[in-house]
């Protein structure tokens, strides 16, 4: 088939079909041959069904291409009963992959929207156990002061506040203090104290 030809069978103007030819060009060496001979010749290159289905997947997308082979291979076969004529068979081929671009058109603005509305998605919330990590951080930072002394002091203040003892009790379970405090559903408790005594605005 030649590029008028292509063009006709699956509905597209000639010019889209030579940019999917130069495309396709880069990875089958057997097209830019043709290409060049044809530019010399001034005849059209002439492409077997390969060429062509390889030349439709670039513009049209590997159903399309696939669908077109199917098409070409049927109309190979003997269809003695069959009262539709070979020009019926080609319009049927030609709006079968017209429709297929179309849709795959439409799946592709689909992708497209909804990655415009992801982006746009509020930023998830922090976790209340990692604001405080971030309230200590950001005070140790602000005062130089050692990770260590922070916690100890927020914990003792905490206790002071709550009338318990986390640090005993999160020893006695073996347990980190901040995990005690959490699997005890203190941690917003936690939270609230580590914004008074590091001043969070």
């Amino acid at each position: 088939m030649n590029t008028r030809e292509i063009a006709s069978a699956v509905n597209k103007d000639e010019r889209s079909v030579r940019r999917w030819i130069n495309k396709a060009s880069d990875k089958m060496s057997g097209l830019s041959d043709k290409m060049s001979g044809a530019e010399k010749t001034k005849i059209p290159a002439d492409y077997d069904l390969e060429e062509t289905c390889f030349i439709i997947e670039q513009g049209l997308g590997k159903n399309a291409s696939e669908m077109f082979r199917a098409n070409a291979n049927f109309n190979k076969t003997p269809l003695p009963e069959s009262t539709l004529t070979q020009r019926d068979l080609d319009l049927i081929s030609a709006l079968t992959i017209s429709i297929i671009s179309g849709l795959n058109q439409r799946l592709t603005n689909l992708e497209s929207k909804i990655e415009e509305k992801q982006i746009l998605l509020p930023a998830p919330e922090i976790k209340t156990r990692d604001g405080i990590s971030k309230i200590v951080k950001e005070y140790a930072y602000k005062t130089d002061t050692p990770y260590s002394v922070i916690w100890s002091r927020l914990y003792t203040e905490f206790n002071y506040r709550h009338n318990c003892n986390v640090n005993t009790s999160a020893k006695n379970r073996n347990m980190t203090v901040i995990d005690y405090i959490d699997t005890e559903g203190m941690i917003d408790q936690l939270y609230a104290v580590a914004s008074i005594l590091y001043e969070v605005k």
